[in-house]
């Protein structure tokens, strides 16, 4: 959906800085590969050639997802992880991972004390989100 408010939310405003998190949903879609994505993604930015990006991981748990199902969007979201990855490296934007913050956190509490649908944080979750965000954009506010 980010694609589709990208002028009006982001290009129109002509921002210093804009902080991205999505592909969790995208995962849904199995023809969305992560080479389109990446596609699609690198297009956004590019229209903001004078904007500091910080790109957020996309993170997730299994949830109530059947195995099958949960391989087969867990290996998109690999892709997606890679590729955001990659991007910001290639833009100089920062990187925020955080599927490795809520898997470290699933060894203190179970995965819906963090991820209350394997997806939307809880309270918990966003307070884990935050601290990496705020650890990993610490420079840009100096």
């Amino acid at each position: 959906d980010l694609m589709q408010r990208w002028i009006t939310d982001a290009v129109d405003l002509q921002p210093d800085v804009v902080s991205i998190l999505i592909g969790t949903n995208d995962t849904r879609r199995k023809n969305f590969t992560p080479e389109r994505f990446a596609m699609i993604y690198r297009s956004l930015l590019e229209e903001l050639p004078q904007t500091k990006f910080i790109l957020c991981e996309p993170f997730r748990f299994q949830g109530e997802q059947s195995d099958e199902e949960w391989a087969q969007r867990k290996t998109r979201l690999l892709g997606y992880q890679e590729k955001i990855r990659l991007i910001a490296k290639e833009t100089n934007s920062i990187f925020v991972p955080l599927q490795d913050v809520f898997d470290e956190a699933c060894k203190r509490a179970p995965e819906k004390h963090w991820l209350w649908d394997g997806v939307h944080p809880t309270a918990a979750g966003h307070y884990l989100l935050t601290q990496r965000w705020m650890e990993c954009t610490a420079d840009l506010w100096k």
